[in-house]
Parts: structure tokens; sequence; C-alpha cells
């Protein structure tokens, strides 16, 4: 099972992420991300993406999901470096979840 990801939008590395499996609650992996600089200006995306989403206010958690997707986020794990496509994460502060 890969353990450590690299998290694209499009061509920018936004940042590490390493599984942890007591995160983990099926179908959600969770993991902690070790973020680069290019996700700076995405991480308030993210809060609101979270925010949006306990609100229950889905047209609008749609449309910032919209934003965070732009041009294509990618997970890809570092073994097998087949980027994954087709899926949903959340990023709160460092803690991450995300299912395929």
């Amino acid at each position: 099972m890969e353990t450590r990801f690299k998290l694209y939008r499009g061509d920018d590395l936004l940042g590490h992420i390493q599984l942890v499996p007591e995160l983990c609650d099926f179908p959600w992996y969770g993991g902690v991300l070790e973020p680069e600089p290019a996700f700076a200006p995405y991480a308030p995306l993210f809060q609101q993406e979270l925010q949006l989403l306990a609100e229950e206010k889905m047209d609008e958690w749609g449309q910032v999901l919209g934003e965070i997707e732009g041009p294509g986020l990618s997970l890809v794990p570092v073994k097998s470096g087949v980027p994954i496509s087709d899926f949903l994460i959340h990023i709160n502060g460092v803690e991450v979840t995300w299912r395929t």
C-alpha cells in the first residue's frame, strides 16, 4: 500500500502527504500534509470548502470545490507514480482526508 503521495493542482506541487493509518476510516484515507509554498494561496479555499460542507451549503460548496480543482487536482503515489485524478480531498490545517 502506498504511504506517500504528492498533491498537484495542474503543474503546481501543493505538498506531500504522509498516510497515517490511525486517521483512516474506510472509505476515507487520512494523513498529514507537508505543504509546499504553492499551497498557501489555496489554504483559505480548503478551509472554506470544509466550512460550507459543515453548514450543508451544497451549492456554494460545489462552487468552491470547482475553484480548488481548477486546472486539475491530482494525487500521485510516490512509489507507483500513477496519478489519481478521481478523488475527493479535504484539508484542515495539516490534516488531510481523501477518498478515491
